[in-house]
Order: C-alpha cells, then structure tokens, then sequence
C-alpha cells in the first residue's frame, strides 16, 4: 500500500505514519515511518504486507533491560499467528532460544507469543526494518498477544521526533488522522506553523496519477456496424412503352383523326354511286386520236 502527502504550505512539514494498539490505549504510540515533503511538494509512504517477528534476550536474570542475543526472525504472511520462544542447546555448556510457530492458534488479526524460555525476552514486530509497536518485555512462561488489524495513523510531529521514538501525544492529536484499512490515497497538508496544521484526505492515488501527463492513447479501432437489411420487395409492374418511330412512319402509322373520317365519307359515297349505276364503269371517248379540221377543230368519224 502507497501513501502520498501534499504539503501545501510554504515550508517544510513533518509527517508521522504509526499504529496504536487497541489493546493497550494508554501506551504511546511509536513512529514507524517519518516523511519531510518540501513546501508546495510531494512524499510516499510504502507500507509492506508482511510482518516480521523476532525476540531478543540476556543471560543475565538480573538485567533483562540489557539484551546481547537475538532469536531467528519469522515471516508472517497472513494476519493472524501464533509463535513460541523455546529453547535450543548449543552444546555441552552453550544453550539459547529459538522461535518457532505453536500448535495453539490465535484469533483473527491477532498475533500470540508465548515464552517458554527460561529468562525473559524482548519481543519485536515489525514492518520492513522498524517496530510498529514499542519492544515489549516478555517474563517466562509469559504470553504476549498484539493487534495486527490495527489501522495506520498519521499525523504533524516537530522536526524533534525520530523513527522508532515514542510521540508526543499532545502533539499528534491536534492532526491526527485514521487512515483506511488496505487502501491508499492523497493527504494534503495545509496550514502553519502559527496557525496550526490540518490534514485532508483528497482523490485516491490511482485517480491521482491519471491527471498526470501522459502519452497519448492509440485510437481504439472500433467495428463498422449496419442496420439490418429489409427484405427485397418484387419491383413494381411498369407499363410498357411504344416503340419509337420516325416521324414519317408515325404520321402515316397514326393518321389524323379528321383526315380518317374524310377518308371514310369519301369511300362511303363512292360505294353508294356504284350501286346506283349497276356496278359499271363508264368510260370516256378518246378524243385526241382524231385528225383536227381546218378550224382547228377535231373531226367527226361519223
């Protein structure tokens, strides 16, 4: 998980990333991480998943408070273990402790450890490289269980506060923030040192990030889509033209309507005048064979 602060002041803030235990509210809370972002600029948090634990020990019944020897260092890779401190010989004369995971389970987001070293022991848990909650002093046949669900916390601490240390309650209440569990985000800081400083929580990181610029996207081909087509209806019944003629033929194909009827009186008439003479002709003396008189006049053959 990744934590981005926005310092949005004129100067330089520092940040404190920790944990409280629910178990122990009154203890003090110890920085785990500590984050300086410039005036107008920017800082990450990076917050890894898995825990690691490991105790540390003295021979010395009488000054536990001095530890020299330390135990194997286990992984947890989920949110809920239980573990054992035993101890291990070395030898004729040489013996230690060692840590190793126990039968008897723990509850959800818890982690237990119980001591079945002869002397007590310091135990550690840990994020990356530094304590999320103070060392804490194990006596034999002591059992230590811690809250691994706990949220994160941030808040403004003074340019005094170290990784490690344990904050100034006063301090961290006046800013102080819960942070969502398993997600991260933008947290501006805006304010003074004379005015007092106070925490927004802005657009989640990955939203954040898109408003940054970036290089332009290859267009996204997309599929040409059609309507579907209708059905082919049958082609309508046109009517047939006349052939084209010339304009000769087409006067002589298609005579005028008066003319037509000229036509017609005239054959009628001429039918009516043949039945009148018995069907026969008369035909017309030929006259311009005969030889002409001396007054120019044809003669008679008479």
């Amino acid at each position: 998980m990744k934590l981005e602060i926005a310092n949005e002041t004129s100067g330089i803030v520092h940040v404190a990333l920790y944990k409280r235990s629910p178990l122990r509210p009154s203890e003090p809370a110890v920085a785990w991480a500590i984050v300086s972002p410039p005036p107008r600029g920017r800082a990450i948090f990076s917050i890894p998943r898995d825990y690691r634990v490991f105790a540390r020990y003295s021979f010395s019944p009488e000054d536990p408070w001095q530890p020299v020897y330390q135990t194997n260092a286990l992984s947890l890779r989920r949110n809920h273990d239980s573990l054992a401190i035993r101890e291990i010989s070395l030898g004729r004369s040489a013996w230690g402790a060692i840590l190793t995971r126990n039968v008897r389970g723990a509850g959800l987001g818890e982690l237990r450890i119980e001591n079945t070293f002869s002397s007590g022991v310091w135990c550690h848990v840990q994020l990356g490289e530094h304590d999320v909650h103070p060392p804490r002093l194990l006596p034999p046949r002591g059992v230590l269980i811690e809250a691994l669900a706990s949220p994160f916390f941030i808040a403004v601490v003074s340019p005094l506060a170290r990784v490690g240390a344990p904050l100034v309650e006063e301090e961290i209440r006046a800013t102080e923030i819960e942070l969502a569990a398993g997600e991260g985000g933008v947290y501006a800081i805006h304010g003074s040192p004379t005015r007092g400083y106070r925490i927004t929580l802005g657009a989640p990181l990955h939203e954040e990030r898109v408003t940054q610029p970036k290089k332009a996207a290859a267009p996204v081909r997309t599929k040409r889509t059609t309507p579907p087509r209708k059905p082919n209806k049958p082609p309508l019944a046109q009517p047939k033209k006349a052939p084209r003629t010339s304009g000769k033929k087409r006067a002589q194909a298609t005579p005028k309507p008066d003319v037509q009827k000229q036509a017609a009186a005239k054959k009628t008439a001429k039918q009516a005048t043949n039945r009148r003479h018995g069907g026969r002709k008369t035909k017309k003396k030929n006259t311009s064979s005969l030889p002409a008189s001396s007054d120019g006049e044809p003669k008679s053959s008479v």
